[in-house]
């Protein structure tokens, strides 16, 4: 009994030419990138000097009138 191996190295007969992985696997990165790309944007406006600290007051609106 003998193992034959074909000369691909074991890999299958027209594995090179699925798309699948390849789609799959820029699928996979493009997700990862936008969600770094979110998480460091949403980090950026929370660390904004502008947010830190209390509220100004010249930067405040009331809701609504006060009452009389």
């Amino acid at each position: 009994m003998t193992i034959e191996r074909n000369s691909a190295g074991g890999r299958h007969r027209g594995e090179h030419r699925d798309p699948v992985g390849a789609v799959l696997t820029g699928f996979w990165a493009l997700g990862h990138v936008v969600t770094v790309l979110l998480l460091g944007t949403s980090a950026a406006q929370q660390l904004d000097p502008d947010h830190l600290g209390p509220m100004r007051t010249a930067q405040s609106a009331p809701d609504r009138e006060p009452p009389a």
